[in-house]
């Protein structure tokens, strides 16, 4: 379970290796929060701009150079990226080494309001908890009440790592 607490806290409580049961108190554990409504891509081809920069094809995306996104349902580009300083106003740009794809418009590509590829939240492990983790964000982060919001949260422990995506609409009492 996570949750935002009052002071812009971020709490995961109770984190357990799903297999043995066991509480996970030793995990390197960061995250994301994105934005949403998701944007779509264009139903179009990745674009080869040479020097390893992918364009992606977003008809009037209103991102910024220097923005992390992340890239889910796509076949070659599914991870997170800084928007690379080729970015148009219709086509994302991204440092990946180019591989042919033609998009859908059914992937979705997220722009992250907290959090970076470079300083992605982290979170503390509280001594003696049982699993228990705490990140926090800075008071400028632009939540407003009553929209929906994603949270990625990325736990490492030994040669495991696990993803876990999170959904909620911010209300009076946090998310």
């Amino acid at each position: 379970m996570w949750y935002v607490d009052t002071d812009n806290v971020i709490r995961v409580v109770g984190l357990r290796n799903v297999v043995t049961g066991a509480y996970v108190n030793n995990a390197t554990v960061t995250g994301r929060l994105y934005q949403l409504p998701a944007l779509h891509p264009d139903a179009a081809a990745a674009v080869n701009r040479g020097s390893g920069v992918v364009g992606i094809p977003c008809t009037g995306h209103g991102l910024v150079i220097g923005t992390t996104v992340r890239l889910e349902r796509s076949i070659n580009y599914s991870s997170v990226f800084v928007l690379h300083a080729d970015t148009t106003v219709n086509e994302l740009a991204i440092t990946a080494t180019f591989a042919a794809e033609t998009f859908t418009g059914d992937e979705f590509i997220y722009k992250a309001i907290v959090g970076t590829v470079a300083v992605p939240i982290t979170f503390s492990y509280e001594y003696e908890s049982d699993g228990n983790y705490v990140g926090k964000f800075p008071y400028t982060a632009p939540l407003l009440q009553g929209e929906s919001y994603m949270m990625c949260v990325r736990e490492v422990s030994g040669s495991e790592q696990v993803l876990a995506k999170i959904v909620h609409r911010a209300g009076f009492q946090g998310m």
